[in-house]
């Protein structure tokens, strides 16, 4: 199987290319410039593996939560590239990247200005929510030593194995953008 994936909901822009077992990864740190290196990313990683995007099986991102731009970005590159090769999708969220192999519990992921994305994990299902910061008590942001682009890898063979596609990717937002809380505010 050959599957392309991204990341881009976090300062991490990350893409991982799996061909028939083997993993490949670029990642760049920063807030800004997924837009302008997503594309060269995925070609560089491309001519790493000599292959094109007609040989991809299918393509994964992470859906979110996380960066309102950084998910817009990932799901329309790669609705895109999937669009264009008939390949299959496959949708991961930031939470089962997060806590692939790990027992059920309480995770969670920095939303900025002290606010949190929460996930419950439990028997395999995953409760999420949004958590502003004048109600957050002693919680700060799960660290995790997980190695992305094997996780990556393995929850999208998982997925395809279990015929687990989407016809389209859809971002996963857990709170309103910024510039709908201004627009709520003006109202």
């Amino acid at each position: 199987m050959k599957a392309l994936m991204c990341d881009s909901t976090k300062n991490e822009l990350l893409i991982v290319l799996s061909v028939d077992g083997k993993v490949y990864s670029k990642s760049v740190q920063g807030k800004k410039g997924h837009s302008s290196l997503i594309m060269e990313l995925i070609d560089s990683l491309f001519k790493q593996a000599d292959i094109t995007p007609d040989d991809i099986d299918v393509y994964s991102v992470c859906v979110g939560p996380g960066s309102f731009t950084g998910i817009r970005i990932g799901v329309s590159v790669f609705n895109a590239l999937a669009y264009a090769t008939n390949a299959k999708r496959v949708e991961i969220n930031a939470f089962e990247l997060k806590s692939h192999g790990l027992n059920d519990g309480v995770f969670t992921i920095d939303a900025g200005n002290g606010n949190l994305y929460v996930c419950n994990k439990a028997d395999g299902k995953y409760e999420l929510s949004f958590v502003e910061s004048g109600n957050v008590v002693d919680v700060v942001p799960t660290e995790s030593d997980v190695d992305y682009p094997l996780v990556f890898k393995e929850l999208v063979e998982e997925k395809y194995s279990k015929c687990e596609f989407v016809s389209c990717f859809k971002p996963l937002y857990l709170r309103k953008s910024q510039a709908e809380r201004n627009l709520d505010e003006k109202a």
